[in-house]
């Protein structure tokens, strides 16, 4: 993955204007397409997958399939480096009957190949999530 930088609104710890780096910046790139509705980016008008919609369906209706197929596609309208593909989406059940969707999505940061993950959690009151960068997979040599 190329270098992926997004500025966002604040300052960091020098006082100076925030910039997202690497992994961060997809994040938040790909928390934009999770949220976001179809229309909400003028210029890309159907960028956004309005994973609200989801948060009342049932388990069984939830087609992980789809979902990956549709972050693949919206993510290479934004940048072709940050997925080559190989999406994983793991849907549950939490112990309080909420459903939880897990992404994992591979990508190259400093030579290394790691896991982006993705965790939503989908209630009445609302969805929550969480992300993390695990695993250094395998190092290249260029």
């Amino acid at each position: 993955m190329s270098e992926f930088v997004e500025p966002v609104f604040g300052i960091d710890d020098f006082r100076k204007p925030k910039v997202l780096n690497d992994y961060e910046a997809v994040i938040q790139s790909i928390l934009v397409v999770l949220f976001g509705k179809p229309g909400c980016y003028p210029s890309i008008p159907e960028l956004g997958m309005n994973i609200q919609q989801y948060r009342n369906r049932r388990l069984d209706e939830i087609d992980t399939d789809a979902l990956k197929a549709q972050l693949a596609y919206q993510c290479r309208s934004l940048s072709s480096s940050i997925i080559d593909g190989s999406i994983d989406v793991t849907k549950m059940m939490l112990d309080n009957r909420d459903v939880a969707l897990v992404f994992v999505i591979p990508i190259t940061t400093d030579q290394t190949q790691k896991n982006m993950l993705i965790g939503l959690k989908m209630a009445d009151n609302g969805i929550t999530y969480n992300y993390d960068l695990i695993g250094a997979t395998s190092s290249y040599n260029t």
